[in-house]
């Protein structure tokens, strides 16, 4: 991180010490992290760099939250899909309905007067 942001990482971060408290948090919420994480979060630190440079932006060191959720984004740049909800029940759905044709035609009912 240094070597791509240089003096922006160390004024976030500090310079390298292993007793610091802010080298121990990102190495334990880093540890989990496969080899080929690691490189998509780079990789898309790097991208980011590009993108701000391209258009006059400075760009500073992601948070370890961030980074994080760099590595956890698949190749094309989508997150890991989450599973989804249950489907709504058929008389839930049939209830919703119901209350929302009662509503419209209440709505409905008032340019009727004119």
């Amino acid at each position: 991180m240094t070597r791509l942001f240089g003096y922006k990482w160390i004024s976030k971060e500090g310079e390298l010490d292993t007793e610091s408290y802010g080298f121990k948090l990102w190495l334990s919420e880093t540890s989990h992290l496969t080899d080929e994480q690691w490189k998509r979060g780079v990789k898309r630190c790097e991208d980011e760099m590009r993108a701000k440079v391209k258009i006059g932006d400075e760009s500073w060191p992601p948070s370890y939250v961030e980074f994080v959720e760099y590595c956890n984004e698949k190749p094309n740049g989508t997150f890991k899909r989450f599973t989804f909800a249950l489907p709504e029940p058929k008389e839930v759905k049939q209830q919703r309905k119901e209350r929302g044709l009662e509503h419209t035609t209440k709505i409905l009912s008032i340019f009727d007067d004119e």
